[in-house]
């Protein structure tokens, strides 16, 4: 799904294969009247149109392989256009969050989901379960659903145990076996029968027809005219099905996941972050739950999906990749400044940038999010600029005149940076300030990343005017 016009994307049900169209259209009208209730609670402002889609969710699906589209008869989807700003009031997740309190309960479907905008969040609660037993692993992903689905806070529990299709599985009989018969050979004669078999293909124009030929529609609507069906034999005549073969209803998975070649079973769900944080909930699965669903089913493997699996991903490659940048940063300050221990004074401000960041997101409400570390990466260039430029006037002072001592050099350099270093950061402070309001729907996501930098830079400011020609002058100091 994606944003229609100036909109709103809300809502998709996945059905049941087997209960079809007509499922879909019922379903998809009861969500119709649940977004005009939804659009009564919030005065009429909200909603500008809805639109309901039976056969497609309305965009991609994303699954481990990738991206595919959603069509079939199964489907419903129930789209919101909404008004622009300033008549709508509410922003997107507060009406997604409105929007599910009053969905319900909708029987005989399969999944549903919710999603907002254009960007879409892969689940922040998900395990992938996997073990060789196909039963144990049913059993334990439903428990784990279960106890998951218990957590106050959780919605948007699904599975990949969703059934697939009906179909029947055929073996021979001895009999069959006798007469020279074989489940491929029966499976084709039948599909043949009644599916239908392609005799020829005529070209009309730019038209091609293809000709089939099959059982009449009266002979293909029972599973009592596949019981009294004649299969043919190989050395001539007709024998009953029922008498070469044994067939069996059965209905698999819609989808079967392997991961190292052990069948998986992935459980996904959402956390709402004004009752529960995604770590609380995946802390108290981990702590309550998967030590006891490990020792009653020996031999299972969990492990992280979804969302929390890149989450992890990326902090690995920013653990491998920042120390290599920050050798980086300190081989080239040592060799512009003439100091091996220099550059380690003006990166002490890394750290205490990312305490500062941290520190305006507690300040202004916010959630620490992945663009929040990308704020402190940011801040990270711009306090090692400002300790550069103070560090390399210090030194130029130092070289005009080496009786002047290390006190009076450092604070001749902070005057003389002062201007530069302040208005830099002050600069920065006050073009960034503007997004801290931005409550668009496309520009509200880059809002933690804008807390780091401001939260950031202050503390930047105050250590490269205050903290790091105290330091200088400790260890300058000493070596005098």
């Amino acid at each position: 799904m994606g944003v229609a016009g100036g909109g709103l994307d809300l809502g998709v049900a996945e059905q049941l294969a087997d209960h079809g169209q007509a499922l879909a259209e019922r379903q998809g009208a009861r969500r119709e009247g649940v977004a005009e209730a939804v659009e009564k609670q919030l005065d009429g402002t909200a909603i500008d149109s809805i639109s309901v889609i039976v056969g497609n969710t309305g965009g991609v699906a994303r699954s481990r392989t990738g991206e595919e589209r959603r069509n079939g008869s199964h489907l419903a989807s129930v789209r919101l256009h909404l008004h622009e700003r300033p008549l709508r009031q509410v922003s997107p997740v507060e009406i997604e969050r409105l929007w599910r309190r009053n969905i319900g309960n909708l029987p005989g479907l399969a999944n549903v989901s919710v999603q907002t905008g254009r960007f879409r969040f892969k689940p922040s609660v998900a395990y992938a379960l996997l073990h060789d037993d196909r039963e144990i692993l049913e059993r334990a992903a439903r428990e784990l659903s279960a106890f998951i689905g218990s957590i106050p806070g959780i919605y948007q529990l699904s599975d990949s145990l969703a059934p697939g299709k009906r179909h029947f599985v055929v073996r021979v009989t001895p009999a069959g076996k006798a007469a020279g018969l074989t489940p491929t050979g029966i499976g084709k004669q039948l599909r043949a029968n009644f599916h239908g078999i392609e005799v020829q293909r005529i070209q009309r124009g730019r038209d091609e027809i293809r000709v089939v030929v099959r059982y009449p529609a009266e002979r293909r609507r029972s599973l009592r005219e596949l019981a009294s069906e004649r299969i043919r034999r190989p050395g001539g005549g007709e024998v009953p099905l029922s008498t070469v073969a044994w067939i069996e209803e059965k209905r698999e998975l819609a989808a079967l996941t392997r991961i190292d070649g052990k069948s998986t079973v992935l459980v996904n769900a959402h956390a709402e972050l004004t009752q529960i944080t995604p770590r609380q909930a995946r802390r108290k699965i981990e702590q309550e739950f998967l030590p006891r669903l490990i020792a009653k089913y020996p031999g299972l493997g969990i492990s992280d999906d979804a969302g929390v699996r890149q989450e992890r991903h990326l902090i690995e490659t920013l653990s491998l990749l920042v120390p290599f940048v920050l050798i980086a940063m300190y081989a080239l300050m040592a060799g512009f400044l003439r100091s091996y221990w220099k550059p380690v004074v003006a990166m002490a401000g890394v750290p205490i940038a990312f305490a500062g960041a941290i520190f305006g997101h507690w300040v202004l409400g916010w959630d620490v999010t992945a663009m929040s570390l990308f704020g402190v990466v940011g801040v990270a260039g711009v306090i090692v600029n400002d300790a550069l430029v103070l560090l390399d006037r210090y030194n130029a002072i130092r070289r005009d005149n080496d009786a002047i001592p290390a006190i009076a050099a450092a604070s001749a350099a902070t005057r003389h940076r002062f201007r530069a270093v302040f208005l830099t950061s002050l600069t920065t402070v006050l073009g960034l300030s503007p997004l801290l309001y931005a409550r668009g729907d496309e520009l509200i996501r880059f809002v933690p990343f804008v807390v780091s930098m401001l939260g950031g830079l202050v503390a930047a400011g105050i250590f490269t005017l205050f903290i790091l020609p105290t330091l200088v002058m400790i260890v300058d100091g000493r070596r005098e």
